[in-house]
């Protein structure tokens, strides 16, 4: 039972740490699809082999945890030592990991806009310099699009706008990393410490602190569920093609009605 629960929750923190590694390098290197795949293989891998051998840590530090719910041994003793020593550095470990990961996509993304914005100023200048041979220098690369015709104004909100958009959705994953992965340990170190001051407890006391905490323990699982979602709403494309689904079906209900 104790090496399930804490396979599922080291699974999920190492493929929340190995998914911004995975992003990053996607974004570093857009048409490297070999090497993104051989990375992802790699990722997959090394997640299940660490998944398992954290929790086998785990094992030798805490027989006595919330875990066991619905078993009849005593709640005292070593307590969530297994916990504070080793998931708790190893969750602190993960979130450094996700959190630089995402920083180095923003920081890819202002310095991409950055060097685009500069291309297209030589070549405009070009252009605009040499009006004797307009065909040589109206050769733009082809990667660059349209936005080179645009005037300075334009280019500085497009590229405000994408930064913005990229630090958002990584803002909202971390945020939501944090906040349904860090009430748990939080919760045990705070129940330790009330423990240490108070060694007899009243049994409603101990009963509320084991409410709470598995319940911030099931909450804790939740963080894959709902990054799909915050995904989504971070995304304006999403969120446009949504609201498109849910006007089409209220104007159905609509002309239901007035039938």
């Amino acid at each position: 039972q104790l090496f399930i629960h804490h396979l599922t929750i080291s699974g999920q923190l190492l493929s929340f740490a190995s998914v911004g590694y995975e992003r990053y390098h996607t974004v570093s290197n857009p048409f490297d699809k070999e090497k993104v795949r051989k990375i992802t293989h790699f990722l997959v891998i090394n997640i299940w082999l660490l998944a398992i051998l954290i929790p086998a840590l785990e094992l030798q530090f805490s027989p006595d945890t919330i875990d066991f719910a619905f078993c009849t041994r005593s709640m005292r003793g070593t307590g969530h030592l297994g916990i504070l020593f080793i998931m708790l550095p190893f969750g602190f470990i993960c979130f450094l990991f996700v959190a630089y990961f995402y920083a180095r996509i923003v920081w890819l993304v202002r310095k991409h806009c950055k060097n685009v914005n500069t291309t297209c100023r030589k070549y405009v200048g070009v252009a605009i310099g040499n009006g004797t041979d307009i065909s040589n220098a109206s050769e733009l690369p082809s990667i660059y699009g349209e936005v080179c015709v645009l005037d300075s104004r334009n280019r500085s909100l497009g590229k405000r706008k994408i930064e913005a958009e990229t630090a958002k959705r990584s803002f909202f994953v971390i945020v939501s990393f944090v906040a349904f992965t860090l009430p748990y340990p939080l919760t045990i170190i705070i129940e330790r410490i009330l423990n240490h001051t108070n060694h007899q407890p009243q049994p409603d006391q101990k009963s509320l602190w084991f409410e709470w905490e598995y319940c911030l323990n099931l909450m804790s699982l939740f963080s894959s569920a709902f990054n799909p979602i915050i995904y989504g709403l971070a995304n304006r494309q999403f969120r446009n093609a949504f609201n498109k689904i849910c006007h089409r079906y209220y104007r159905r209900y609509k002309s239901r009605d007035y039938i």
